[in-house]
């Protein structure tokens, strides 16, 4: 529940009070739930979002060169960019300091990504109207001098400097060109570069996709991508997810583990012996071809079912997933 929780609030962006009127329970339930989610989440981003060495760092650099088609990006070990996070507006003076260059409110992610979209370092938390350049700046990336390591560059657009020290960042050449070398290195530095746009078109789709079930065909539309594409976002992503979080979130209980959980619903719930809460959820989705009626549930509408066994804390312990 909590995972559940969590992810339609991080998804839409929705009140506590809109999502206690989803899911059917307190408001108060809701305020822990999506807190202790967001801390289990931090939790491991460490394991998840780290910066490559050794023979990784090779496999970065010799992606990117991959992607620019060019031997002057050998050396290129990353994209940096930033993107906005929409919030409400902070009440006060500084309200104001974080209405960013489209005019909704934001808080800025920067973020470093390797030849494949995967994050390597991130920042978050200045206002959207602060210059990119300032973000940078501000960052431990640039402060500790993090990344890239030394011989080594990323590449960014033109609202950050193009520097060498104390990280080297290389940025296209500002209008206008002179001459096709110019031309020619601006196309490879767009070909590098547009990986972090996709990352972040990736981060963005992928909780949509999670929490509302749109279709693929929605979603190709809305990110002007193909359908084919999102297709295989959603998959590996759902697939990146479960192999990272599975075994965090949610262990095989073994006995001692199932001991404490009948222990806890004797105690809160006044329930002995009882080690779990057996539910199912219908799952909406495309009927497959050619599947008639089977995954036709008694809601009129096409599903699979999640049937799940949560403990005294509402913590998914055993789940399933496939039934129609």
């Amino acid at each position: 529940m909590t995972v559940l929780t969590t992810v339609y609030w991080l998804a839409h962006g929705l009140s506590y009070s809109v999502v206690s009127r989803a899911f059917q329970v307190p408001l108060s339930t809701v305020h822990r739930l999506v807190h202790q989610g967001v801390e289990d989440i931090a939790a491991l981003r460490q394991s998840v979002i780290r910066l490559p060495a050794g023979p990784e760092l090779e496999e970065v650099r010799q992606g990117f060169q991959q992607l620019a088609d060019s031997p002057a990006f050998r050396s290129c070990v990353g994209a940096i960019d930033g993107c906005h996070i929409r919030i409400k507006t902070p009440p006060g003076p500084s309200g104001q300091d974080y209405i960013n260059r489209k005019l909704f409110p934001s808080i800025q992610l920067q973020a470093v990504c390797d030849g494949k979209g995967k994050f390597l370092q991130t920042f978050v938390g200045f206002p959207g109207s602060v210059h990119d350049t300032r973000v940078l700046k501000n960052s431990t990336l640039y402060k500790e001098a993090l990344y890239p390591p030394p011989g080594y560059f990323i590449v960014g657009d033109g609202g950050y400097p193009c520097i060498v020290h104390p990280i080297t960042v290389v940025t296209p050449y500002q209008e206008p060109l002179q001459g096709r070398v110019q031309s020619r290195f601006n196309g490879c530095h767009a070909k590098a570069r547009s990986i972090i746009e996709r990352a972040f078109g990736i981060l963005k789709g992928r909780w949509r996709y999670l929490a509302t079930g749109d279709s693929y065909r929605t979603i190709s539309f809305s990110y002007r991508v193909s359908y084919i594409t999102v297709a295989v976002i959603v998959r590996e992503v759902a697939g990146a997810i479960w192999t990272t979080m599975v075994e965090e979130t949610m262990p095989v209980p073994q006995i001692e583990d199932w001991r404490a959980i009948a222990a806890e619903f004797q105690e809160r719930w006044n329930f002995p012996n009882c080690v779990g809460a057996i539910d199912g959820k219908h799952v909406v989705i495309q009927a497959p071809a050619n599947s008639g009626s089977l995954y036709f549930n008694y809601k009129s509408s096409h599903s699979l079912v999640l049937l799940a066994v949560g403990d005294a804390q509402y913590l998914f312990r055993i789940v399933d997933v496939g039934g129609f």
